[in-house]
């Protein structure tokens, strides 16, 4: 269990809150399982399985093995900027060494992770950086500067990442080549690979993968071990991974006998 899951508390409260903090729980952690929240709010199993099927029923949860990974409608109770403050000290450290990575005169994808929107605050000046992204908080960011041709991506709007995606998304991104796609992820391993909280972008994330030369993926360390609602790629679909400290050098070993270039901030 993490420190996150561990400040929860564990003392006794009545159901209908902690159906609410395990959706909390789902919604940060990307998945639970029946071990921890039975530790975690000092029930009994049989509570914890009842609590997870309700969740279910109501279509806040998909159940696998153990315990549940959180839907999409999870993911829309938790904004964009309460996703952006967790972990953010990690995550502006992954920001400035991925924006290190970034060559003028480079064509740059960039999705609407709150990670890559770090990446985009610590790009430094360039004379001629072209970026296409889907993320309206990266259109903001990197839009009005000097040396930069920012392109959003047009398609339905999706009020909890503030981007575009959909079948239009998609269209538009086939329409370009991009030499570097800095991609941020829900959950990062071994076995399930790159998955992600949103459905409606995941087409929009496979068709960049495929239109770029490079992809640099950027996670803090709370999501290594994470399986999330839905695989995006493989995990060797990334060419370098950018993570913190806070990472288990053992699983960043198997990291880079998997052929990832692994980069800790």
């Amino acid at each position: 269990m993490n420190n996150e899951m561990s400040r929860t508390g564990s003392s006794r409260i009545l159901r209908p809150e902690r159906l609410q903090r395990i959706l909390e729980l789902v919604a940060t952690e990307g998945n639970v399982t029946v071990a921890q929240l039975t530790e975690l709010f000092q029930v009994s199993g049989t509570s914890i399985r009842r609590d997870l099927n309700e969740l279910v029923r109501q279509g806040k949860a998909k159940r696998v093995h153990g315990g549940v990974v959180g839907s999409p409608k999870a993911v829309d109770e938790w904004s964009f900027q309460e996703r952006l403050r967790a972990h953010h000290e990690e995550k502006i450290r992954i920001g400035q060494v991925a924006a290190g990575l970034i060559r003028d005169n480079s064509t740059l994808f960039l999705d609407s992770g709150t990670t890559t929107l770090e990446v985009a605050r610590h790009i430094g000046p360039m004379n001629h950086l072209f970026v296409v992204t889907d993320s309206l908080a990266v259109m903001r960011e990197l839009g009005p500067r000097p040396g930069v041709t920012a392109t959003l991506v047009g398609g339905l709007y999706n009020h909890s990442s503030v981007s575009t995606g959909g079948p239009l998304a998609v269209a538009n991104l086939r329409q370009f080549h991009g030499d570097l796609l800095i991609l941020g992820v829900d959950g990062v391993d071994i076995a399930h690979g790159l998955t992600g909280n949103q459905p409606l972008e995941v087409e929009s994330l496979r068709t960049m993968i495929e239109r770029v030369d490079s992809v640099v993926l950027v996670a803090d360390s709370s999501k290594i071990g994470r399986v999330a609602f839905t695989q995006i790629a493989p995990l060797t679909a990334a060419d370098t991974f950018v993570t913190d400290r806070g990472a288990d050098p053992c699983t960043l070993a198997a990291f880079r006998e998997a052929g990832i270039d692994v980069l800790v901030a």
